[in-house]
C-alpha cells in the first residue's frame, strides 16, 4: 500500500473546511423550528457554552411546541430495509455503524 500525498487544502485542527461554514438561510428561514434557532443561536463563534441552553430551548417553543424526537421505529425500519448496506460501508472504517444509521435517520426526517 503507497503513501497518500497531503491534501491540497488541508482542515486546520479545531477548524473547519474552508467554504463549510454555515450560511444563514436568508430572509429569516429556519422552517420549522425557526423558534429554536432564535432561542438558541447557531453561531460557531457563540458555541461555547450553549449546550444547557440548546437543550432547555427544546421544549420551549411558542404555544407549547417541540423539537420533535427521533423515534426508534424509524431506526429499526431504516435497518431492517439498508442494515446490509451499512455494515458493508462501514467495516474497516472509523465510522460505526449506529453513527452512519443515525445520520441516515436525521437526514430522512
Amino acid at each position: 500500500a503507497g503513501v497518500l500525498p497531503p491534501p491540497e487544502n488541508p482542515i486546520p485542527r479545531g477548524g473547519a473546511a474552508p467554504g463549510l461554514l454555515p450560511v444563514p438561510p436568508a430572509g429569516g428561514g429556519g422552517g420549522d423550528y425557526a423558534w429554536y434557532w432564535d432561542m438558541v443561536s447557531p453561531a460557531l463563534s457563540e458555541s461555547s457554552g450553549r449546550y444547557s441552553q440548546a437543550l432547555l430551548a427544546l421544549t420551549q417553543g411558542p404555544d407549547g411546541a417541540q423539537v420533535g424526537a427521533p423515534r426508534l421505529q424509524s431506526l429499526q425500519d431504516i435497518a431492517l430495509l439498508h442494515g446490509r448496506e451499512i455494515m458493508r460501508a462501514t467495516v474497516g472504517t472509523q465510522v460505526s455503524p449506529a453513527l452512519a444509521l443515525a445520520v441516515i435517520s436525521v437526514e430522512s426526517a
